[in-house]
């Protein structure tokens, strides 16, 4: 259960991370870098960042590489805009939500083309249903 201190500081480090990455960030493979949850610890210390590419081409793990090099620009960063005591610790999980979600729309969608097929079919020949049923 998250304390209203830890909402707090992820929803910051969630909006100010992200700006960072979209204007700051030297690193082409993180062009399309986008974290989608911020996770900090109770003390403060270490904060996990759920992050998605958008970039087809680039690897997962070559994606994480690339951010746990940044990591400590994105530290430095931070220390700029935001006004903590510590600075957590930055750890990376790639957040496969998106994937599932494109990947779950490809089945609707083509459930849907396989249903509009089939009424198509009915409509040229409605018996045809019930001679499908029968076998």
């Amino acid at each position: 259960m998250s304390t209203r201190r830890q909402k707090q500081f992820n929803e910051l480090l969630l909006r100010e991370i992200n700006l960072i990455l979209q204007s700051q960030a030297a690193d082409p493979r993180l062009a399309l870098a986008t974290v989608t949850q911020v996770k900090i610890s109770p003390d403060l210390r270490n904060t996990t960042l759920y992050v998605t590419n958008m970039d087809p081409e680039l690897d997962e793990n070559e994606f994480l590489r690339a951010l746990n090099s940044a990591a400590p620009f994105l530290r430095r960063e931070l220390a700029k805009r935001v006004q903590m005591r510590l600075l957590p610790t930055l750890y990376f999980r790639y957040d496969h939500s998106f994937t599932s979600a494109q990947r779950i729309l490809e089945i609707l969608e083509s459930l849907h083309a396989e249903e509009d097929a089939r009424a198509e079919k009915l409509e040229e020949d409605p018996g045809a249903d019930q001679e499908s049923a029968e076998e």
